[in-house]
């Protein structure tokens, strides 16, 4: 193992998979930056866009992949529908990777810029990875071996490998709250309206809103915040993150409340359990008040929770 590799892992039970992992972030940094002022193509809205970068990204993790992993299965965010397994959750072996989340700060020059790359096995995460290339700042966890946050220290001169955890917050109006922008209109709606909901509750979390949900995933993982939710992400986006938030204590529950599976469902909360339940409750109750509901409802057209 090259020292520059040590310098991301634990020192001890590192699996093939993670060495590969993180093998593949650090060459799709390296692609990355050198992609800095590439092309930009827009796919459906000014905010969803894909980049030189996203595509070279794409390019180097899958050879790295390929290298160790030839007959593995990959689900990722830039390959075709008819590319990607049909039923990941029967996949033996399979990586799923978000080439670059957050490809519009990407391309404004914003920093929050991150590779995310998963290991599963028959649906279940197993390693997770998430790089951000810019700051040299990484999220690294295996499946029952604790998450760590590794990079320059905030405040500090100084690198640091450290675990993480969870916040232990559980007074959901003094919580710090995330969500991430949406390229569905309706979506968005949808976070407007659960957030007024809190208010009208008496409930007045911090919002915050950087422009990558992977970013802000592992942000409640290491406990920097203390609630992420939304309703439509994909596998790619939770795939990683998932890993690194339940090795650092978190859970992650559908809006309902119920199970939450990273690779097939889209709505989520992740936090400690005990905002996460209350934060649950807080939707069942906007859902079963009617009147609140018919209001929103002849507002606006497309409201759903």
């Amino acid at each position: 193992m090259s020292e520059r590799l040590n310098r991301y892992l634990p020192e001890q039970n590192v699996t093939r998979e993670a060495q590969a992992a993180v093998e593949a972030a650090l060459a799709a940094g390296r692609a990355i930056r050198k992609s800095i002022s590439g092309a930009i193509e827009v796919k459906s809205g000014m905010s969803n866009v894909v980049t030189d970068a996203d595509r070279a990204s794409g390019v180097s993790i899958k050879t790295i992949l390929r290298k160790n992993f030839k007959t593995d299965s990959i689900l990722s965010e830039e390959t075709t529908e008819a590319e990607n397994p049909k039923n990941p959750l029967a996949e033996k072996r399979l990586w799923v990777i978000d080439e670059l989340d957050g490809s519009k700060n990407f391309a404004d020059g914003i920093e929050n810029v991150w590779i995310s790359i998963a290991y599963v096995e028959l649906g279940e995460p197993k390693v997770g990875v998430v790089y951000n290339p810019i700051r040299n700042q990484l999220y690294f966890a295996q499946k029952g071996q604790a998450a760590y946050y590794v990079g320059p220290k905030y405040g500090a001169n100084k690198w640091v490998k450290e675990r993480i955890f969870v916040s232990k917050q559980d007074d959901l109006s003094n919580a710090t709250v995330e969500t991430s922008m949406s390229y569905d209109a309706s979506q968005t709606i949808n976070h407007e309206i659960i957030k007024l909901a809190l208010f009208s509750s008496g409930i007045t979390p911090r919002p915050r809103e950087i422009g990558s949900s992977v970013e802000q995933l592992c942000r409640v993982a290491a406990g920097i915040s203390d609630l992420h939710f939304h309703s439509g992400l994909k596998p790619w986006d939770y795939a990683a993150a998932s890993v690194i938030l339940s090795e650092a204590g978190a859970v992650m529950k559908r809006m309902d409340g119920s199970e939450f599976n990273p690779l097939l469902d889209r709505d989520n909360i992740s936090g400690n359990a005990v905002l996460v339940d209350k934060f649950a409750k807080v939707i069942s109750e906007i859902k079963g008040n009617k009147e609140f509901s018919e209001f929103v409802s002849k507002q606006i057209e497309d409201f759903k929770i």
